[in-house]
């Protein structure tokens, strides 16, 4: 059986992480209003960005400094950083609806924040296990 390389390993546990919070992001988003969400299409939403910002970071690992500015970009910056922006989509959609228990900018921040949050832990746990830098291009 061929052993996996970093980029590999980091990719997997990247991605599973992504899927991982997004459950995990569906289940307290349901928990904190009467609505019911799952199995809905928001349900997916949620575990489908979520899923993307693990690939992103996955892909993104073999960058230590950031590729315009040249400045050192370490995991936790680079996770949060990653969460964030691709949380905006998200973020902005649930502001279309916000719920009787949060207004539309709470839904917002909110999402925003777990995003970036959960963007951080991603790239630290798959940096940890799968590595980071040039070692992801061999």
């Amino acid at each position: 059986m061929k052993k996996c390389t970093p980029a590999q390993k980091r990719f997997f546990v990247a991605i599973s992480l992504g899927i991982f919070f997004g459950f995990l992001c569906s289940y307290l988003a349901s928990s904190s209003s009467q609505w019911v969400f799952w199995l809905t299409p928001l349900m997916w939403a949620i575990v489908t960005d979520r899923m993307i910002i693990g690939l992103a970071i996955g892909m993104a690992g073999a960058y230590m400094l950031h590729p315009i500015f040249r400045f050192p970009c370490p995991p936790a910056l680079r996770g949060f950083i990653l969460g964030a922006i691709f949380s905006l989509p998200l973020a902005i959609g649930g502001m279309i609806s916000p719920t009787p228990d949060m207004t539309a900018w709470m839904v917002f921040w909110y999402t925003m924040w777990a995003g970036a949050v959960y963007g951080l832990l991603i790239d630290m746990i798959a940096t940890k296990i799968g590595w980071q830098g040039d070692i992801l291009l061999k």
